[in-house]
């Protein structure tokens, strides 16, 4: 009946595959979208690379690898990114899952990880990461003294963009049920244990009403096919 799943298979998928089995537009409602929290770059704790600010500089004299939790993630798009727009050697390096990719990071395997605060807190608490810049529209309260790529003068769209696990529903179901869902899920977010969670993860916003999900449906959706078409 509903649908719950990450940026990638509502929106870069279309610019990923030449022909998928629906049309994404025409056959889905979207209801809401949950914040996925917060993402950024780590590198091993005592990493020879530089800062973020430095990278490009790094990259054109030593072999840089990326980890990703997955290929066509935003992660591996940003690699892609980095790379392409400024001229350097980024190889992405695709694993099954940020568990194993973190391991890899933390142990010098690869030069840097991108990927979720979720998944590289245990590193950070054991001191085996550094995080060295995070991407959104803000800094994280998790992580305050980390800055954005965008501060450091990476000011490319992809930078600014939030990953988010959209709900959609049925094209053609009704728009008052549409509404009462996604109210549900405002409402929730407005728990004492929701708001618990979240702030763990150093999420500092909640699901959206239906009326800005279709905004920003709308808005962002033609940024992340533009990005996977590249």
């Amino acid at each position: 009946t509903f649908i719950v799943s990450i940026s990638t298979t509502f929106w870069a998928a279309r610019g990923l595959y030449r022909k998928l089995p629906l049309d994404l537009d025409r056959d889905l409602a979207p209801v809401t979208m949950f914040p996925s929290g917060v993402a950024a770059s780590a590198v091993p704790r005592e990493a020879p690379s530089p800062p973020p600010r430095d990278f490009i500089g790094y990259a054109r004299r030593n072999k840089v690898t990326v980890g990703t939790g997955a290929p066509a993630s935003l992660p591996h798009m940003i690699a892609d990114t980095l790379g392409r727009t400024r001229g350097v050697d980024v190889e992405p390096v695709h694993y099954k899952g940020e568990a194993p990719m973190w391991i890899d990071v933390a142990s010098g395997q690869v030069t840097a990880g991108f990927g979720s605060h979720q998944a590289m807190l245990p590193h950070l608490q054991r001191n085996n990461l550094r995080a060295v810049a995070t991407w959104g529209g803000a800094r994280t309260p998790r992580m305050p003294e980390v800055p954005l790529f965008q501060e450091l003068g990476f000011t490319d769209p992809i930078f600014r963009l939030e990953g988010w696990m959209p709900m959609a529903a049925p094209a053609g179901t009704p728009d008052e049920i549409l509404r009462k869902v996604a109210d549900a899920a405002v409402e929730g977010y407005a728990t004492p244990k929701l708001r618990q969670l979240h702030e763990t993860f150093g999420i500092t916003t909640g699901p959206t009403g239906l009326d800005e999900t279709r905004r920003r449906w709308k808005d962002e959706s033609p940024q992340w096919i533009t990005l996977a078409d590249r």
